[in-house]
């Protein structure tokens, strides 16, 4: 494990996770068994691998199997794993341990089975009857929006799979609508993402010019001469970046001097950020006082669960809902897939047992998607609460 060792060393340099120790945790490992597999002082297990390589994947460190392979290549049985793992991958109920099992599938045979036209929890979205705003994702469209058109500097963070990407993509086309232009950053490298990309992307988006071989004094200039042009005609502006919890420390201290461009006493651009809780942590350090002064954060867990706001430092306390949009949620994506009788198919009293473990939306679907299939497997017209409780036994509760 020396070569993953190595290479989350150089995520800890690049502040993409706090600590090694970070994954082990993530993967459900114990401090010392940890640092044991990776300095190759213990065979490594099978459950255990799994593991590992899930969070691996989570990560994005390039094809986990690439990583993986090489780490453990004198043990023997990376093939052995590889295959048992392929196996295992075919089956949407299987012995794998329930916290590592991600992104699955509802089976045709299963659809078929509940009367289903379409997987109706699966990611791919066409239009916006299929998006579900719950309370929480309407309150943070709105404080995000308002943000946005009255030029100030804020930044969304959630965790993965709560629905940034679809919150962002409805405030770019309500912006339009309103008259404004938006430039959206979304390249896939946002270690690399310096100032003078960004704003080498907002001038060829608003004026059709590139920065060239400008150096980031004239840039500025530059972006600051056309943004109070475009304020001259009337026209506002805003910036989003995705993926900000990847942007290193001299880049959002340049959003925060472009979020300063003035005419007058009138900002010039208004600047959404969409991070993961690293965000929180990154902009809470040290060397980013200067930004977090700044930046206005909206903080989101779930379909239920907001947090207050307040300074930045500790994470704020959680805020959750008196009544759950969890089964709301669930019954309208059943109900885009065909279903006649939601409640058929997934009791109201399960809905509610899934509200319990979590209300992440991503982790809902995969929820859903794996009780459906233990209980066509079972041969039950719906799913009860007693099989989904069983199903969700060793999840975190």
């Amino acid at each position: 494990m020396r070569r993953l060792k190595q290479i989350l060393a150089g995520m800890v340099a690049a502040g993409k996770i706090e600590s090694i120790w970070e994954v082990g945790q993530r993967a459900g490992l114990a401090k010392t068994t940890w640092f044991a597999y990776l300095s190759n002082c213990r065979e490594i297990k099978l459950r255990t691998f799994m593991a590992i390589e899930r969070v691996v994947r989570e990560l994005g460190i390039v094809e986990p199997w690439d990583v993986l392979n090489a780490t453990v290549a004198d043990n023997d049985r990376t093939e052995h794993y590889r295959t048992i793992h392929e196996q295992e991958r075919t089956h949407s109920h299987d012995r794998t341990p329930k916290r590592e099992r991600r992104n699955l599938m509802l089976s045709p045979a299963a659809r078929l089975h509940f009367g289903l036209i379409r997987d109706p929890f699966s990611q791919d979205l066409r239009d916006i009857d299929g998006v579900f705003l719950g309370s929480v994702h309407r309150g943070v469209f709105d404080l995000l929006l308002d943000a946005a058109k009255y030029e100030k500097f804020a930044g969304l963070i959630a965790p993965v799979g709560w629905g940034k990407t679809i919150i962002r993509k409805l405030l770019v086309e309500r912006l339009h609508e309103l008259g404004y232009q938006v430039c959206t950053v979304e390249q896939l490298d946002r270690e690399e993402l310096t100032i003078t990309r960004v704003m080498d992307a907002l001038l060829r988006d608003f004026a059709g010019r590139r920065v060239g071989s400008m150096n980031r004094e004239a840039a500025t200039r530059e972006v600051k001469a056309m943004l109070q042009g475009l304020n001259a005609q009337g026209k506002r502006s805003v910036l989003m970046i995705d993926e900000a919890h990847a942007l290193n420390p001299s880049t959002l201290r340049g959003l925060k001097r472009l979020y300063e461009i003035e005419d007058g006493f009138i900002k010039l651009l208004g600047i959404v950020l969409f991070g993961q809780p690293q965000l929180y942590r990154r902009l809470g350090g040290p060397d980013l006082e200067e930004v977090s002064a700044r930046v206005q954060i909206v903080m989101a867990y779930g379909l239920d669960t907001t947090a207050k706001q307040g300074k930045l430092g500790p994470e704020p306390k959680r805020v959750k809902g008196r009544k759950s949009c969890v089964p709301e949620y669930i019954t309208m994506k059943l109900t885009r897939a065909g279903a006649r009788e939601p409640g058929r198919i997934i009791e109201p009293a399960a809905m509610e047992a899934i509200a319990k473990v979590t209300d992440v939306p991503l982790r809902i679907n995969d929820l859903c998607v794996r009780a459906l299939n233990l209980a066509f497997e079972l041969g039950y017209p719906g799913v009860t609460v007693d099989k989904v409780l069983d199903e969700l036994q060793g999840d975190e509760q």
